[in-house]
């Protein structure tokens, strides 16, 4: 893929998005901010409380509680990046492969910015 292909199709994306969020109501854009502020206060907290017992908990564990640890903290990623991408996957693709195909681009490309598109959603991070 060249990277004028890929410019045009970040480009698409951005624009579809901006113009996705000025289509918005006043109180749907009120909520999502209250919801974006709720999520970063709590991801605050939460890494706060899991850093504390962290320093509390860690420096005295063995090998095998350092293990379960990390195995918890995988466990939890993979639990909720899967999450996110199956909510992304049952909405509307902002990139759908109809907007894609009649652009000069090989099916695998085409395929591969989709992918590439769902994993730069908002949504997998909250």
């Amino acid at each position: 893929m060249k990277t004028e292909h890929l410019k045009a199709m970040l480009w698409l994306r951005w624009t579809l998005s901006v113009r996705l969020w000025r289509r918005a109501s006043v109180a749907g854009s009120v909520v999502a901010v209250v919801t974006a502020i709720a999520a970063g206060v709590t991801a605050v907290a939460g890494f706060g409380f899991a850093f504390g017992l962290g320093m509390l908990l860690l420096p005295r564990a063995g090998p095998e509680e350092v293990l379960i640890a990390w195995d918890g903290v995988v466990g939890g990623f993979l639990f909720f990046w899967a999450i996110g991408v199956m909510t992304e996957l049952q909405r509307t693709e902002p990139l759908s492969l109809s907007k894609l195909l009649h652009l000069p681009v090989s099916l695998d490309s085409a395929f591969l910015l989709n992918y590439a598109a769902s994993w730069l959603c908002l949504s997998q991070f909250f």
